[in-house]
């Protein structure tokens, strides 16, 4: 029955290779996976050092969370006049700030107002 062997080891060889080719084609899977999160990772490195590379202020800070509507909802409280005035132009950003040891919340601005 030398037909019947013949078969058998080409029928483990084939069981064989379909293990193979399932051990390559995830190699390749995980291969495009670490590419891809290699490819994500650089990117948020680049963003890092595009932010560090341009030095920033804390108001430049503090306007860019706010933001242009304080969608957050953040209260503020500095002792910078400048910062004061600017956030003032963005509606809904309560003010706060202490003058002679007392804490003082500002009225609403104009731009909350309307």
């Amino acid at each position: 029955v030398p037909g019947a062997a013949s078969s058998s080891s080409s029928h483990r060889h084939g069981r064989v290779r379909g293990r193979e080719d399932d051990e390559a084609a995830s190699e390749d899977d995980e291969e495009e996976e670490d590419d891809d999160d290699e490819e994500e990772e650089e990117e948020e490195e680049e963003k890092k050092r595009a932010r560090a590379s341009r030095p920033t202020t804390v108001p430049e800070s503090v306007l860019r969370i706010v933001g242009t509507d304080n969608a957050r909802h953040l209260i503020v409280a500095t002792q910078d006049r400048v910062l004061r005035e600017r956030l003032r132009r963005i509606p809904g950003v309560p003010l706060v700030f202490m003058q002679r040891s007392i804490l003082l919340l500002e009225p609403p601005s104009e731009s909350s107002r309307a």
